[in-house]
């Protein structure tokens, strides 16, 4: 019996259908398209001629190292958003995803982040990327 009350109280795996909703839900994806939008504009106005790879890597490594910060921001905020009627609703304070398995979204996308930009960018594009996940 203690078996199964723990299993009820566990978050129940979300479907394969469902994870791309969560993650955009836990990567704040209209946040990070601002973030993103900044990012380009400042792009394009530092560059010419347009490099369209180097801005896409650029935009790319941004959008992914925004949706780990704004993910790992989630995650260390589970008690205070379970809360909130506004923030109850969300992928972590209502069991919809694992904090083991959110934290490994923000893992993913901040590696994949920093080392689109430090790949194709430069390293120090990497390190600002690096540092907008430690410091959000």
């Amino acid at each position: 019996a203690a078996a199964g009350a723990e299993s009820a109280l566990a978050p129940a795996a979300p479907g394969l259908l469902g994870l791309p909703s969560i993650y955009l839900e836990l990567s704040k994806a209209k946040l990070s398209g601002l973030v993103v939008m900044t990012t380009g504009a400042g792009h394009l106005l530092a560059q010419l001629p347009l490099d369209p790879l180097l801005l896409g890597a650029t935009l790319s490594g941004t959008f992914l190292c925004a949706a780990s910060a704004n993910t790992l921001n989630q995650v260390i905020e589970i008690p205070r958003d379970a809360r909130m009627a506004r923030t109850a609703k969300r992928p972590l304070p209502s069991g919809r995803i694992s904090p083991a398995h959110a934290l490994a979204f923000a893992t993913t996308t901040g590696g994949a982040g920093v080392g689109t930009l430090l790949a194709l960018t430069n390293p120090t594009t990497a390190a600002l990327g690096a540092a907008m996940i430690g410091l959000y």
